[in-house]
């Protein structure tokens, strides 16, 4: 279908993204934001006006009315790359490789087996971001908000916003129709000794209101109040 979310969504990041196809798994081919000297996009930890950042957008089931939104991806890994393709095919099957299958399952099992639409609210890599300058982080969010993230809000059209981490949360709770929920995020423990499956079974279910922490018998369960509040 020509007017798919999917084809809109692949339509508003062709303004700074060039892929031969966007539902499929690969590498983009250019990249051209009009911001990234402002931003001053972290390429190998060293400032860079002209290297390439990371992007990790995934496309869901195309009447998902799941959004999920982390803060931003990580270019710890030392090559840029852009990532494209369907949330599903991004995370594959095999349960215990990355923590995004995880978030797909938690999807999954929870909002009527939909496979949901994935972004971050920056799309360019993050180096570290707890030393990242807050300042750059603040700049760089502000314009990805506004050139993507409200635009995506629009054409996904969700009833559930799964915000991982303050960062999204903060972003967008309030002033949108759809119910933002905050999430522990994916990548961090959070100094417990929490598996991924703790975090899908217990902790994503208590802080989405799918699951009574009462009916928990955890002995870091005190710990785990305190975090989620």
């Amino acid at each position: 279908m020509n007017n798919s979310k999917n084809k809109q969504i692949a339509d508003l990041f062709a303004s700074c993204f060039e892929f031969d196809n966007f539902e499929k798994k690969e590498r983009a081919k250019s990249f051209k934001c009009p911001n990234m000297g402002n931003c001053q996009v972290r390429i190998n930890n060293k400032i860079s006006k002209e290297n390439d950042p990371i992007y990790t957008s995934s496309l869901g089931d195309d009447d998902t009315k799941v959004m999920v939104v982390a803060e931003a991806p990580s270019a710890s890994g030392g090559h840029s790359v852009f990532i494209s393709g369907k949330f599903d095919s991004f995370c594959g099957e095999q349960t215990g490789k990355s923590p995004l299958q995880i978030v797909k399952q938690f999807v999954k099992e929870n909002y009527h087996g939909t496979i949901p639409y994935f972004t971050d609210v920056i799309k360019c890599g993050v180096f570290n971001q707890n030393k990242e300058n807050k300042k750059i982080l603040k700049k760089r969010a502000s314009y990805c908000i506004d050139q993507f993230l409200l635009k995506e809000i629009e054409i996904i059209n969700p009833e559930i916003i799964l915000c991982f981490g303050n960062t999204a949360y903060n972003a967008l709770n309030g002033k949108y129709r759809a119910k933002c929920i905050k999430l522990l995020h994916y990548g961090r423990n959070a100094n417990l000794n929490l598996s991924d499956n703790d975090k899908k079974n217990i902790v994503w279910k208590i802080q989405a209101g799918h699951l009574k922490a009462d009916s928990i018998k955890l002995s870091d369960l005190e710990s785990i109040n305190k975090l989620i509040r």
